[in-house]
């Protein structure tokens, strides 16, 4: 499944992100009940030409949660695991075993070095993965 993320300057000049068309906070992708193993194709479109990439060190951290909390740094479930990264693009695996919900976020660095974050949400129907 693709994910298209982009960057674009807003007015104030800060970073204004969007995770296939919608705002980071309203941005879940439903991984349904059974569905198989997905892989999911993160795609990152610097408009804001601020040089972001990945941070391939720690592209992704994930934490199963019902709160909403931001994961804390790493990956904190068997249902995720990092496939590939490069400076524009994260393949993640998610294994969909149990149904939960998959708080994470995007870790990005410009340019400059400065990181920047993003954390919208994955939500597992269950049931459809293996833990292997």
């Amino acid at each position: 499944m693709d994910v298209k993320v982009k960057a674009e300057k807003s007015g104030d000049g800060s970073i204004a992100w969007t995770i296939d068309g919608k705002r980071p906070k309203d941005s879940v992708i439903d991984v349904g009940k059974k569905s198989p193993p997905t892989e999911l194709d993160f795609k990152l479109t610097d408009k804001a030409k601020a040089g972001l990439r990945f941070d391939c060190a720690r592209p992704f951290d994930v934490d199963e949660n019902a709160n909403g909390d931001c994961p804390p740094d790493g990956i904190h479930t068997r249902e995720i695991a990092v496939l590939e990264c490069s400076r524009h693009k994260l393949k993640i695996l998610d294994r969909n075993i149990n149904e939960c919900t998959l708080h994470y976020q995007l870790n990005f660095v410009d340019g400059a070095g400065k990181q920047h974050v993003v954390d919208p949400e994955i939500r597992n129907g269950g049931g459809g993965g293996n833990e292997s």
